[in-house]
């Protein structure tokens, strides 16, 4: 579909064979641009769908909650980042040629939107911590459809993306030695076990903070660069992301907080030596991703972001 759209749009401009910023000023002149809005839409819903958007996100929990850790780790890392360069050129164009009618760029906030709340609600039927970090994906997957559709600089762009390669691959990373640590994945058995490791249990349930609420995290710096855009640019509304953020952390925190009633221990013996390399990268990559937040601070009190 959005191969299709491209090759719509991409001729369609051909025929007009106009500079964009004289084709949006003069857009009433040229009825064909009808087809570069088709293309538009086109575009943008194919690429909704390897974003996660839905209604084609079923396959986030699928992918990420039952590939190996490192998988998971690099796929919702990676693949969300990968898709939003793809997607920002053209939110940009459709921006520039159809401010005032209901487009393309509209209906992806729409679906982010969808998204995010649909996540809320399905986090509280899960019983798995693959399954729970997958619908946190899932729910920075909405976010991202929403700052895409806000269209801010470079700059702020940028660290949105700095910001979700660091912290999906915390959260990944510490699940899977929790995981490991536990030998099960289904909250009710682990909540049964009689003992975990209460660091790695600590490091995961902080990577969750990170990704949420917590002060000093990338997560807030861009909550804050977003409710100041949408204050600026006349879209107050952008504040339910954050507000749904703490939503979310809040329902999620209700389902894992039995955990912490568990008695700590050492790592098993026979997973001991591959745990441990684990936590060291999982603790490199909690100081990376607070560096990241404290780069942030700084180029939001900079005027940067």
């Amino acid at each position: 579909i959005a191969f299709l759209g491209i090759i719509l749009l991409r001729s369609s401009l051909h025929v007009i064979n106009q500079p964009i910023e004289f084709l949006a000023a003069n857009a009433s002149s040229h009825p064909e641009i009808i087809w570069v809005e088709i293309g538009l839409w086109l575009a943008i819903f194919g690429y909704t769908a390897k974003l996660g958007l839905f209604p084609n996100h079923v396959w986030i929990e699928d992918t990420y909650g039952e590939s190996p850790t490192q998988v998971s780790s690099l796929l919702s890392s990676f693949i969300p980042v990968s898709v939003c360069f793809a997607l920002r050129p053209f939110v940009h164009l459709d921006h520039q040629l159809f401010p005032h009618t209901f487009s393309g760029a509209d209906g992806l906030l729409v679906l982010g939107i969808i998204t995010i709340l649909y996540s809320i609600f399905a986090i509280y039927d899960r019983n798995d911590i693959r399954r729970i970090s997958a619908k946190v994906a899932l729910f920075h997957t909405g976010a991202l459809a929403v700052f895409l559709w806000m269209d801010l600089s470079e700059a702020v762009f940028l660290y949105m993306m700095a910001t979700n390669l660091v912290v999906k691959s915390l959260l990944f990373i510490s699940m899977g030695i929790v995981r490991m640590d536990a030998g099960k994945r289904e909250l009710g058995k682990i909540i049964q076990a009689d003992s975990i490791n209460k660091p790695a249990l600590s490091l995961f349930i902080l990577a969750l903070f990170l990704a949420f609420v917590m002060p000093g995290s990338p997560i807030f710096v861009t909550d804050i660069v977003l409710i100041k855009a949408g204050q600026i640019g006349g879209k107050s509304f952008v504040i339910l992301v954050p507000i749904l953020g703490i939503v979310f952390f809040g329902v999620m925190l209700y389902k894992l907080a039995p955990l912490l009633n568990i008695k700590g221990r050492p790592f098993p013996k026979d997973l001991s030596t591959i745990l441990r390399i684990r936590m060291t990268n999982g603790f490199f990559l909690l100081l990376l991703l607070l560096s990241t937040g404290c780069w942030g601070f700084y180029l939001l009190l900079h005027g940067v972001l």
